[in-house]
């Protein structure tokens, strides 16, 4: 995988069309209500399990929840809420198949569920305080849910900290509107005016407007529970502790995991016998391809997770070897004022790690790395040369990755208006056909760049050409922060092109839009982006103007 430049998330789109895998994969389908899908989806995986276990028993509890979402009377069973909290029993693990489950039983998990879980992620150290914030906010809308005050003041004063400093920690902008809606609905329940219930409306219709219909609905889906909803207890619930287990190779990995899930050796011997998968738990034998991916379809691990499910209680974390992680270190050690040879000696140990990468690859990881460091060591004319290649190679796939994502953001200052627009719409037309693929956010972040760059660089009529062409970005369905982004962008361009009245009421609707939902990242990235080309207070005074 790392020889050809995978990524361990790239298996998401594949491992989720087979319908005897657990699902990794229903929040959508929650969010959308959308039950007949919900059925299609169940029916194919009890098919391929008719033998209960622990898993198949967390697969019917999670397709019951999504099935029954936007009933606020729908509470889980006190056999159902003890499965739970024994299967998430160690906040460290928290993956696809931790924040799935969390997502599905906000709503209908008691308030001794919920405190369990939220006691449970106090116990998570600071490095893994990413993993703990988005634990605590989950548990923090299902109290709200529940109009469970108590619980929610408690966890509110974790989340304000972690939240009003959302600089601080990027991946947070990912919850920022999970975020201010639950704190617009908090202020409701605590102040139960038209006023303050108007403000949630107002939340749901500007995801509406911007077409981010999959958060506008997984909010009013919560908002139908938090109409006919109550505290729900269940007095019966036991705290089963549980502790994370050092696992240093892939069959370590396979049996704490297996372990974890409940799940014996009989119950997933299906493609490898029981005493095969014990040796390879042990060390003593290698599993086939065919086998490996059906052992990760039984204990709901992508593929490759087998072999980089990170162990964060030593020094020992598989896993580190991604052109994700590294890029994430890359920016990090430029953000916080690294010095080149920290980056370039990280880029090297990257890209030297195993023997026999092939060259196209290597070139590919070395462009988007250095580029996005800004150490690039060739001349403008060889990195174009360099940004063509990989352009010509992106345009023959139908089908990106981690690495090609990666790679739009970087190829932005190398090509013309002409190849950035057979670029991007390129894009569009992944991720349209594959809404699974990693790293839209780099997509959509090259976006933004590529319209400003443009807008900057060249004719007002070349400008006005690729407004034309990208205005889509308005409305196209994607959730991500930075798609968001690249909205305002192209709003912001469309004011410098042509400063109207009309075009600047745009610009702080917009604004307002950002404000009023949870992005405020956005205005950061149109202050940056934007700085030399309106005037220093444009933006401001459009947040200014804004009133909740």
């Amino acid at each position: 995988m790392t020889r050809v430049g995978i990524d361990e998330l790239d298996f998401l789109e594949f491992y989720e069309a087979n319908p005897s895998n657990f699902p990794l994969e229903l929040q959508e389908l929650i969010q959308m209500n959308n039950v007949g899908e919900l059925e299609r989806r169940k029916l194919g995986f009890t098919a391929a399990h008719p033998r209960q276990n622990s898993m198949t028993e967390l697969a019917r509890i999670l397709f019951e929840a999504g099935q029954h979402w936007p009933d606020p009377n729908y509470r889980f069973s006190e056999k159902d809420e003890q499965i739970l909290a024994d299967r998430l029993a160690v906040p460290e693990h928290f993956s696809i198949l931790e924040l799935e489950i969390f997502k599905a039983i906000v709503g209908p998990a008691s308030h001794e569920l919920l405190t369990l879980l939220w006691h449970r992620t106090q116990r998570l150290k600071k490095d893994w305080w990413q993993h703990r914030e988005m634990q605590v906010l989950l548990l923090w809308l299902g109290a709200i849910m529940d109009h469970d005050m108590t619980l929610v003041d408690r966890l509110e004063t974790d989340l304000d900290v972690w939240f009003t400093n959302y600089r601080m920690n990027t991946r947070m902008v990912e919850f920022m509107p999970n975020w201010q809606y639950g704190h617009v609905v908090a202020r409701w329940l605590r102040h139960p005016t038209v006023h303050n219930e108007n403000k949630v409306h107002h939340i749901i219709a500007d995801l509406r407007t911007m077409g981010v219909e999959t958060d506008a609905r997984w909010f009013e889906l919560m908002l139908a529970r938090t109409r006919g909803s109550q505290i729900f207890h269940n007095l019966n619930l036991i705290d089963h502790p549980k502790q994370l287990k050092l696992a240093r190779t892939a069959g370590e990995v396979v049996r704490n995991r297996r372990q974890y899930l409940g799940v014996s050796r009989s119950d997933v011997a299906v493609a490898v016998s029981e005493s095969s998968l014990g040796r390879f738990e042990n060390g003593r034998t290698q599993l086939s391809a065919a086998s490996m991916l059906q052992l990760c379809g039984d204990l709901a691990l992508l593929p490759s997770q087998i072999l980089t499910l990170p162990n964060r209680i030593d020094e020992h974390i598989p896993g580190e070897i991604s052109l994700r992680s590294v890029f994430r270190q890359v920016t990090q050690i430029q953000t916080f004022g690294g010095n080149n040879d920290d980056i370039l000696n990280l880029i090297h140990q990257f890209t030297t790690q195993l023997p026999g990468m092939p060259k196209s690859i290597v070139v590919i990881q070395n462009f988007v790395l250095r580029s996005a460091a800004g150490v690039e060591p060739n001349s403008d004319e060889e990195m174009r040369q360099q940004a063509l290649q990989i352009l010509v190679r992106l345009l023959q796939m139908n089908n990106w990755g981690a690495l090609e994502t990666h790679a739009t953001e970087e190829l932005t200052t190398w090509l013309s208006p002409e190849q950035l627009t057979m670029l991007f719409e390129k894009g569009k037309r992944v991720i349209l056909k594959h809404p699974l693929t990693v790293g839209i956010d780099y997509y959509f972040s090259g976006l933004s760049k590529a319209i400003a760059q443009v807008v900057d660089h060249y004719s007002p009529n070349v400008g006005r050409t690729m407004l034309a062409q990208f205005k889509w970005v308005l409305t196209i369905p994607d959730p991500t922060p930075m798609r968001w982004q690249a909205a305002g962008t192209w709003y912001l361009a469309n004011y410098v092109l042509a400063p109207t009245t009309a075009n600047k009421n745009l610009v702080e609707r917009y604004v307002h839009a950002s404000l009023r939902v949870g992005h405020p990242d956005a205005i950061d990235h149109l202050k940056k982006l934007w700085l030399k080309r309106v005037p220093e207070n444009f933006i401001n005074d459009c947040v200014t103007a804004y009133r909740e």
